[in-house]
């Protein structure tokens, strides 16, 4: 009775050590016998239709892609070469589903609708998720192609604005960011968006991109710029179009730390009758005492009665003094710029 009792408990304890064992190897021997939700991959969540991480087919017979929508193929493998009936998927609003097909360890959805970006999808599967050894879950779901009916559709822009507060003429070159939230993070441009502009007032660009989706709100940011300070919050939200106009404009606003320069321009004449003659003028703005650019200033040469002096780098709108030495006389006149429009 002894050893018929030690043979069982001995059967038993290696019934016990081999169940441990097929416990801590499940993606061996218990894959396919459970059911589950396989969410899309991760990384494709969101992306374009056209992003390089997707190719791009032609749909297959029996999948209609009219003008204006888009087929997205999606595979969801490997599985345990389930049928097409073990395996829904959960669409969206606006989705359609043309097709569902097995191929060997592979289900292949064809979803037909209007969003140029890949949805969240889910694939609920009965008896055929695959596992790792190490028991995470190998079956996958992701975007295999993708495919646009009609013509590519026109990438959506914004539009920046700069200008420099009042009206003064300046030089400079002003550069942006666009975002996708207003927190900021990575921006959708490449590079920054750069407006320069010269002796001038204002400028403008226009930034078009893919990533770029008509009647989706962005942010846009400018960076800082020597000499300049902002007037304008940064990120700034501006809606995107297909053509965009002045509703789809973010506008900022600067002003120079050193003001602005322009220029005086004292012509003079001779009365009487034609001569030569050398005549010479100082300058001092108003509220400083110092005389400038003394000297010979405007020389008259026969056969002539009349002749130019420009005086040049004065501050923008101030109001100077001149004087001719010959006559002593002080007349206020007040600087423009040089050019006119700066």
């Amino acid at each position: 009775m002894k050893k018929v009792l030690k043979r069982f408990f001995y059967i038993l304890s290696i019934i016990f050590v081999i169940s441990g064992m097929l416990l801590l190897i499940p993606g061996t021997l218990f894959a396919g016998t459970e059911d589950g939700p396989v969410t899309l991959k991760t990384q494709h969540i969101g992306l374009a239709w056209d992003d390089p991480e997707f190719g791009h087919e032609a749909p297959p017979a029996g999948v209609t892609v009219n003008a204006g929508q888009y087929m997205w193929h999606l595979v969801l493998s490997p599985t345990l070469n389930i049928a097409t009936t073990d395996a829904d998927l959960v669409l969206f609003s606006g989705d359609t589903l043309a097709k569902k097909e097995q191929n060997g360890a592979s289900i292949h959805f064809y979803i037909v609708n209007t969003n140029p970006n890949a949805q969240a999808w889910v694939a609920n599967v009965t008896d055929g998720l695959e596992y790792n050894n190490d028991g995470s879950l190998k079956t996958e779901l992701r975007v295999s192609h993708t495919w646009y009916g009609g013509t590519t559709p026109e990438n959506a822009g914004i539009i920046i604005n700069k200008s420099i507060l009042g009206g003064n003429p300046a030089t400079g070159t002003f550069t942006f960011n666009v975002y996708a939230a207003a927190s900021g993070g990575d921006p959708i441009n490449a590079a920054p968006l750069s407006i320069t502009i010269t002796n001038g007032t204002s400028g403008t660009t226009t930034f078009t991109s893919a990533s770029l989706t008509a009647g989706t709100t962005y942010y846009v940011e400018e960076l800082p710029t020597s000499g300049f300070t902002a007037n304008t919050a940064n990120r700034v939200a501006v809606v995107a179009a297909v053509s965009p106009g002045a509703e789809n404009t973010a506008t900022f606003e600067n002003t120079p730390t050193t003001p602005g320069t322009g220029s005086i321009t004292v012509t003079k004449n001779v009365a009487g009758g034609l001569t030569d003659g050398v005549f010479t003028f100082s300058i001092s703005k108003v509220g400083d005492s110092t005389w400038k650019y003394g000297g010979p200033a405007v020389v008259i040469t026969y056969p002539g009665n009349t002749g130019n002096k420009t005086f040049t780098d004065l501050d923008l709108d101030a109001t100077y003094l001149i004087t001719e030495s010959s006559s002593g006389t002080n007349i206020a006149f007040t600087a423009t710029s040089d050019p006119a429009n700066g």
